[in-house]
């Protein structure tokens, strides 16, 4: 979700302004809360029920659950995206001056690679799991 809602918080760090050009990945984040909260029961508020969502074009006349229930979903997808918004808010903030020094390197460049990243933010602070049997060790799938 953060991922989803970054576009829409860099705007709100960098430009001060809020353009229509989140709104597909507005979308997507409240579709995605909605799905957690009403369709796969992942949220302790509501419980452990499932209300499918209307499909894409589909038209519900009636909601298989009441207004109070209603509501409280309601309230728990505006927390969940609130906490994402928050969460890429703060994380965008602390890395404000890397952000930037991405942007500027893609007005120089257009496309750029992993070295330039490694160049200006330097190198990442984990290990790289570059082969499938390193990705699965430890797992599972180790043992498949």
């Amino acid at each position: 979700m953060c991922m989803m809602i970054g576009g829409r918080v860099s705007e709100q760090i960098f430009f001060d302004k809020i353009t229509t050009g989140a709104q597909d990945d507005l979308k997507r984040i409240t579709k995605l809360a909605y799905s957690q909260v009403a369709t796969y029961g992942m949220s302790n508020k509501v419980g452990p029920f499932s209300f499918p969502q209307p499909q894409d074009g589909e038209m519900r006349i009636e909601k298989p659950y009441s207004e109070e229930t209603a509501k409280v979903i309601d309230e728990e997808v505006r927390r969940i995206i609130q906490q994402a918004y928050d969460a890429t808010l703060q994380l965008l903030t602390s890395k404000k001056a890397d952000v930037e020094k991405v942007a500027q390197r893609l007005l120089q460049k257009e496309v750029i690679q992993r070295e330039d990243l490694i160049e200006l933010l330097g190198p990442r602070p984990f290990t790289e799991k570059s082969t499938y049997e390193e990705f699965v060790k430890g797992t599972k799938a180790e043992n498949l």
